[in-house]
């Protein structure tokens, strides 16, 4: 008579943890197994992009114009967004970790709700880093060889009324709730869309009428503010000197450097799903559908968090160095090639200028974006493996 087979043994804290080093050799194998799917959702993410700027450029004058270009530029945070989430869905079929939480879990997740879930990081991250700005001047630059003026992108989004950015927020949100109730009861692909679209718009518009707001005359005049700013005066002694010039120089560098690599792991972990506290995800996950609540919108971030603390600060340092060290890499080789190719003027440039920018920007993404993959999938294998008994482990699979 056979004997039954022996359950598998959990696995022991501090077994089988894998290195932070291998963060390079994982990521290139994604690029290599998975590099189609990423460069097919980065290239209709462009196709998109490019679209719509060139439906801005071709508003109207006046105060419709000024609303087409408004609505435009939304739109381009929206495809940026549907196409970071759509390269890291190409991607998860390729993460150890990811494969084996599907292990019994039912449905995949679908492409919208991790959009819903992404959207405020994501939209966050596209304010901190002036990422409006870089669509506001592409607009203009189409504006001008079209002979177009151009002038209603140029103050984008800085120039717009609080009143507006908040008349935007409401609307979203109650776009983004009653879409969501819509698709929790239907599964519509249609309430989905509108859903996430109405999370970007509450999320990025929510910002920036926050952002007005500390910004406003009003709140110079409060007390608190007045007796902050006392409280700095008084201080800036102690901090004047080498020291302040020294971090005034260091700052940025160390912004550039470890919080955005962050902020991205943030974006990622999100998309992904990484951390939640039920495998596969489904509108039935409070944690994860659309239709969450406001609990539903910070529980993630904070699993996001932990999942990045608890893979190690060797692997999120090593994360940082690659981040930092590939869009170096990646753009002295641009140089480079502009350098093989001859001067920058003349018709011949015109020709090959653009399609080099992009072959430029598809290398960096599609690196970037698998780094970002291994970074999360070796950070979930590593919180596993150094887990205690009891822990809420977030990606394990079901024996």
């Amino acid at each position: 008579m056979l004997a039954a087979p022996r359950p598998a043994e959990p696995q022991r804290p501090g077994r089988a943890a894998p290195s932070a080093f291998l963060l390079p050799l994982h990521a290139f194998r994604l690029l290599g197994t998975r590099g189609v799917g990423v460069a097919g959702w980065f290239s209709a993410g462009q196709a998109a992009t490019s679209a719509l700027l060139y439906l801005g450029v071709e508003a109207p004058a006046g105060e419709p114009g000024r609303v087409v270009t408004i609505t435009v530029l939304t739109l381009v945070v929206v495809a940026h967004l549907v196409a970071t989430a759509g390269m890291l869905h190409a991607l998860r079929g390729g993460l150890a970790e990811f494969r084996a939480r599907r292990i019994g879990a039912g449905p995949d997740e679908r492409l919208l709700v991790a959009v819903d879930r992404a959207a405020p990081a994501f939209a966050l991250l596209y304010l901190t880093w002036g990422l409006t700005g870089d669509d506001a001047r592409e607009l203009a630059r189409l504006a001008a060889l079209h002979g177009v003026a151009g002038g209603d992108a140029a103050d984008w989004p800085a120039g717009l009324d609080v009143r507006v950015t908040l008349g935007v927020a409401v609307i979203g949100l109650l776009v983004r709730t009653a879409c969501g109730w819509w698709y929790g009861r239907r599964q519509g692909r249609v309430a989905g869309s509108l859903a996430a679209l109405g999370e970007v718009c509450f999320a990025f518009f929510g910002l920036l009428a926050v952002a007005a707001a500390l910004g406003s005359a009003w709140l110079e005049r409060r007390a608190v503010v007045a007796w902050a700013g006392d409280l700095v005066t008084r201080y800036e002694g102690v901090l004047s000197g080498p020291f302040r010039t020294w971090a005034g120089e260091l700052l940025p560098y160390a912004t550039q450097a470890v919080l955005l690599p962050l902020m991205w792991l943030v974006v990622g972990a999100l998309v992904l799903g990484a951390g939640s506290r039920r495998r596969g995800g489904s509108t039935a996950d409070p944690d994860g559908g659309l239709t969450r609540g406001p609990r539903g919108r910070c529980l993630p971030v904070l699993r996001a968090l932990r999942l990045v603390v608890r893979g190690g600060a060797p692997l999120f340092g090593m994360f940082c160095l690659c981040f930092v060290a590939l869009r170096a890499g990646v753009g002295y080789a641009e140089r480079g090639a502009r350098q093989l190719i001859g001067p920058q003027e003349g018709p011949l440039h015109l020709v090959y200028d653009r399609p080099l920018a992009l072959l430029g920007e598809l290398l960096l993404t599609a690196l970037t974006v698998c780094l970002l993959a291994a970074a999360l999938d070796l950070a979930a294998t590593r919180a596993r493996a150094f887990a205690r008994p009891g822990d809420d482990e977030p990606v394990t699979a079901r024996t």
